[in-house]
């Protein structure tokens, strides 16, 4: 393969084209490679061993002319190597022999004069990490691992998980893809309800991320920029679908928050506490951008609908101005669709702003088997607190402390519970 012949790093195009090889390249060569020929495992080590001599080979020799090229044809050579000697010389989707994997006979006018046009099959590796024959927690670690790119120890420093368990995790998800035939492709009818599990364990990935401090972002890992990253990816791919924009543009809502947001304690630092001037403008205007395509492409959906709650957080002057008529809206279509405890919750405190303290109460009260949910708690101590109700009130304060995970948290319900008393 041709070499560029800069063979330092002064510009920084090294680190670079390394980074984008395995976050990105890595998964578009292992979602070609695993799909025609029916073998991840042996995919997976091909493309590892093929970036760990990227690794070697381009401080010394400098960085392809074509980075994805390099690295399919060096994967592909390490693929054919691996499984020839076993007699896999088929291809599952077209037959071909493995011998075909000659990476001469791939035509540059394909490969190496295209920039990076490799066949993208990352939408089949998405589909196939959150395979409903995984549970939430291997679809999460599963798509961290294939689709970004993520080593074990890297999951478990951003995950709530040790490495052993991750990688138990990783194991059992790769077997059981695997066992029920990773060579199947997606039908039109089964495309919709693959898709919602995409959106459902990206929009996981960046609420751990959302959630966690910066002292638990172990490892350098921010699962919020990823799940942004992977987010765009599956836009990509899938374009013009409403639901993809809608979680785009919800993840942009809530990540233009993050430096507000993360003081100390993720989702006990209220919007009404935070420094609005400290939010990203930019991201704002982003999920705009995202939120009104989304509405343009179709009826709205679920994350469609919660980026339009989120959107009129993100888009108020300040905490008074919240438009939460339209947030009320939003969640009484979004209750149709969804009619999880969560989501009843957001209502009943929508529902709080527009009608009063004693109308979302009401509807808190009826959720009475979130009694072990911390926010069921923080909101059910707000509205007894702003009724007047000290004795309950100082309860469910008591009781939201004592569920609290974290020293920092209950010190944080311990402050909102210190500034509501001195300003009843």
């Amino acid at each position: 393969m041709a070499q560029g012949s800069d063979t330092t790093n002064a510009d920084g195009r090294l680190d670079a084209a390394l980074a984008i090889a395995r976050r990105e390249d890595g998964a578009r060569v292992l979602a070609l490679l695993a799909r025609r020929f029916g073998e991840l495992k042996s995919s997976q080590l091909a493309v590892e061993k093929a970036l760990q001599q990227a690794e070697r080979d381009w401080p010394r020799l400098g960085v392809p002319t074509n980075p994805a090229g390099w690295l399919l044809a060096t994967a592909r050579r390490g693929l054919r190597a691996r499984l020839a000697p076993a007699g896999a010389d088929r291809d599952v989707a077209g037959g071909a022999a493995v011998t075909s994997l000659d990476p001469v006979e791939l035509p540059d006018s394909r490969l190496l004069q295209a920039g990076r046009s490799l066949p993208d099959d990352r939408l089949w590796l998405l589909l196939l990490c959150c395979h409903p024959v995984l549970s939430g927690d291997e679809q999460v670690a599963l798509t961290l691992h294939l689709v970004s790119g993520l080593a074990a120890p890297e999951i478990a420093a951003a995950l709530p998980a040790g490495e052993a368990q991750v990688a138990e995790r990783l194991a059992d998800a790769e077997r059981a893809v695997i066992e029920t035939g990773i060579g199947r492709e997606v039908s039109g009818d089964e495309l919709d309800s693959r898709v919602d599990a995409v959106l459902d364990t990206l929009f996981m990935i960046f609420s751990l991320g959302h959630r966690a401090a910066p002292s638990d972002q172990l490892g350098h890992v921010d699962l919020t920029a990823e799940a942004v990253r992977l987010g765009a990816t599956l836009d990509a791919l899938l374009p013009r679908r409403p639901d993809v924009l809608g979680l785009r543009a919800l993840m942009s809502y809530h990540h233009a928050r993050r430096d507000a947001h993360l003081e100390p304690a993720a989702e006990l630092v209220l919007l009404a506490d935070q420094d609005r001037g400290r939010w990203r403008a930019a991201e704002i205007r982003s999920g705009n951008e995202l939120l009104g395509r989304a509405l343009q492409a179709g009826a709205p959906e679920r994350y469609t609908l919660l980026a339009v709650a989120a959107g009129m957080h993100a888009n108020a002057a300040d905490a008074s101005s919240t438009n939460w008529r339209a947030i009320r809206r939003a969640y009484d279509r979004l209750v149709e669709l969804d009619p999880s405890p969560a989501v009843a919750l957001n209502r009943a405190v929508a529902v709080w702003f527009v009608e009063g303290p004693e109308a979302g109460l009401s509807l808190i009260d009826e959720l009475r088997g979130l009694e072990a949910s911390l926010p069921w708690r923080v909101a059910r101590a707000e509205l007894l607190t702003a009724l007047g109700h000290q004795r309950e009130a100082a309860a469910e304060w008591e009781a939201a402390e004592a569920l609290a995970d974290t020293a920092l948290r209950a010190k944080r319900i311990r402050e909102r519970r210190a500034s509501l008393t001195l300003a009843s």
